[in-house]
C-alpha cells in the first residue's frame, strides 16, 4: 500500500467503531504561530487507534482573504513499553511520516516509513531541486525513546514525561528528536537538522501562576513549553529560531 495513501487512511477513516480517541489527550487545537517570515494558525489533529498515535498538523496563512497553506505533515507512532530498572515504561516507536512545504511557491515533500529488518528509516524526497530528490536510508541511532518534531508535544505527554518530571524536578529525560521536515528545515532553521536523529534532553524548569515550563534542549538550544496543570499545551517558545506557538486564548504580550 502506498504510504501516503496508509497514512490518510489512518487519520481520516470514518468507521467509528474502529477509530478510538484517547479520552485524556486533545483530538483537535489551533494556535497562532509566529516566525520571523509572518503570522500563522496552526490546526493540530491527534488520535488513537487502538496503539497508534497519530497526529496531523496544517501551518495556514491568510492571502488576500483566502486560506493559504504553507506546511504540513502526518505522523504515525506506536504506544508500547519496556521494562525499566523499577517498572515497565512507555515508548512510541516512529512508524511513518509525510511532510509538505511550500516555499517560494514550489512544493517539497518527503515521505518516510520504518524498517524494523533494516534499522533504518526510509525517506522518499521530491522537491525543484536536484539535491532534495530521491530516495535515502538512514540508519537508526541506539536508543530507547524517539519523538518526531511534528509530534513532540504529545509523544512526550503520551510517555509521561512531562507527569513524571513534575514529580522528579531534578531529574532530566534523554531521547532522539526525528526531524520529520528533513531535509528541507536546513533552508527553515538556523543550525539544526544536519541530520535527521538529533539527541535531545527534556527537563522541567520551574511553575508560575500553575503554568509549568519545561525546556527541551536540542543542538544546544531551547524549545520551551508552558503546559497548564492538566498538562496540556499553551505555548512554546524557540527563541533561538525566533518561533512562538500561542494557543488561541493566550495573548502575544503574555510572552
Amino acid at each position: 500500500m502506498n504510504l501516503s495513501f496508509l497514512l490518510c487512511f489512518i487519520l481520516f477513516s470514518s468507521c467509528s467503531s474502529t477509530r478510538l480517541i484517547s479520552s485524556d489527550l486533545p483530538s483537535i487545537e489551533k494556535f497562532n504561530y509566529f516566525d520571523p517570515s509572518g503570522t500563522y494558525l496552526l490546526t493540530k489533529e491527534i488520535k488513537r487507534e487502538n496503539t497508534k498515535l497519530i497526529s496531523r498538523t496544517q501551518l495556514t496563512s491568510m492571502v488576500k482573504g483566502k486560506k493559504n497553506l504553507v506546511e504540513k505533515s502526518v505522523t504515525l507512532s506506536q504506544l508500547g513499553s519496556l521494562q525499566g530498572k523499577k517498572t515497565r515504561v512507555m515508548t512510541l516507536k516512529p512508524l511513518a511520516s509525510e511532510f509538505s512545504v511550500w516555499l517560494e511557491g514550489q512544493k517539497y515533500t518527503s515521505v518516510g516509513e520504518t524498517s524494523e529488518k533494516e534499522k533504518a528509516y526510509n525517506l522518499r524526497m521530491d522537491s525543484p531541486e536536484i539535491k532534495w530528490k530521491g530516495q535515502k536510508k538512514i540508519l537508526f541511532p541506539q536508543g530507547k525513546f524517539f519523538c518526531f518534531y511534528s509530534q513532540l508535544w504529545e509523544c512526550l505527554y503520551s510517555l509521561q514525561r512531562f507527569q513524571v518530571l513534575s514529580d522528579l524536578p531534578e531529574s532530566s529525560f534523554e531521547f532522539y528528536l526525528i526531524w520529520d521536515n528533513y531535509p528541507y528545515l536546513q533552508d527553515q532553521l538556523t543550525d539544526v537538522g544536519y541530520e535527521m536523529f538529533t539527541k535531545a534532553t527534556l527537563k522541567y524548569e520551574e511553575t508560575i501562576n500553575n503554568e509549568l515550563k519545561y525546556a527541551v534542549e536540542v543542538d544546544g538550544q531551547l524549545i520551551n513549553f508552558f503546559l497548564n496543570t492538566q498538562f496540556r499545551m499553551k505555548k512554546m517558545v524557540w527563541v533561538a529560531q525566533g518561533i512562538t506557538i500561542l494557543a488561541l486564548d493566550v495573548k502575544l504580550d503574555q510572552d
